[in-house]
């Protein structure tokens, strides 16, 4: 099982699928490990997928200091990874509330960046919370569609993580192109998936006070990498107006809106979202 311990001393797990150049990838959740990335809709036909689990998610440890579950520090971790695997540069996927760990990376080591692509990405970096709520509005004659948005509307209400979990279930189909059953089965897994400490050390502790955003967004402003921004048109999470607040700040960036695709688009277009990747990398 593919691990290496980083400098504080926290074992971090990574699996290798596929065959090619390798892209290493930064799940979301945020504390979810990689495994709901799957094989990126056989993005693994051309690429090796390099699936790292963050600490405390997955096959991963749980560090010894806590505060270092904050995104700004799981950005150090690439490094080490980097260093581990003996790469000279780093393509790059983060999907969600990876792509702030991604770009927190590039933002301190642009040398170290081949390409990079954020697909579905939060906007937490750019500290911008997107209303997607016109794109859930516009379901209203899927059958799920009461249940989910009752839901959605009681999750403004909630105030801990384990109030919010049954609602966060309830919510899942405006996060899916299609809710079907490979949507469902897709989306059974998330609870399992999703390591509570992490979610809440993400954006917490004194590493995020003293974190420098101003300064991460002047360097994304001069980056040179090639960067491809995704949004699913129905994402009801971080939706296409995340996606834009993102791309409008890193240098030279590129937008692509899939069709049909909500948050996870391997699941609702495999072939197109693989292709895009593909093209865009090669």
């Amino acid at each position: 099982m593919p691990r290496f311990t980083t400098k504080d001393g926290t074992g971090l797990h990574y699996a290798l699928r596929g065959d090619g150049a390798p892209l290493v990838c930064v799940p979301g959740g945020p504390g979810r490990s990689a495994v709901y990335l799957g094989d990126l809709g056989g993005l693994d036909r051309s690429r090796t997928l390099v699936l790292l689990d963050p600490r405390g998610t997955g096959e991963s440890a749980m560090p010894p200091d806590a505060t270092t579950l904050a995104f700004p520090h799981l950005a150090e971790d690439l490094e080490e990874l980097r260093t581990h695997l003996g790469y000279d540069q780093l393509d790059l996927l983060g999907h969600s509330a990876g792509a702030a760990v991604t770009q927190v990376y590039a933002a301190r080591y642009p040398g170290r960046v081949r390409r990079m692509v954020l697909a579905n990405p939060s906007a937490r970096l750019q500290a911008y919370t997107p209303d997607t709520s016109a794109v859930r509005s516009a379901r209203y004659t899927e059958p799920w569609y009461s249940g989910a948005a009752q839901a959605m509307a009681a999750l403004d209400a909630v105030t801990s993580l384990d109030e919010a979990a049954p609602l966060l279930d309830r919510v899942a189909p405006f996060y899916y192109g299609r809710w079907d059953d490979t949507a469902r089965a897709h989306a059974a897994g998330y609870s399992a998936q999703v390591n509570r400490g992490a979610q809440v050390g993400f954006a917490a502790g004194p590493i995020m006070r003293d974190f420098d955003r101003v300064g991460a967004l002047a360097s994304l402003l001069s980056l040179r990498a090639p960067t491809l921004v995704i949004a699913g048109s129905v994402d009801g999470g971080s939706g296409v107006p995340g996606a834009e607040a993102v791309a409008h700040s890193i240098a030279g960036a590129t937008s692509v809106v899939l069709d049909g695709c909500g948050h996870y688009p391997w699941i609702d277009a495999p072939t197109v979202f693989a292709r895009t990747v593909e093209s865009f990398l090669r």
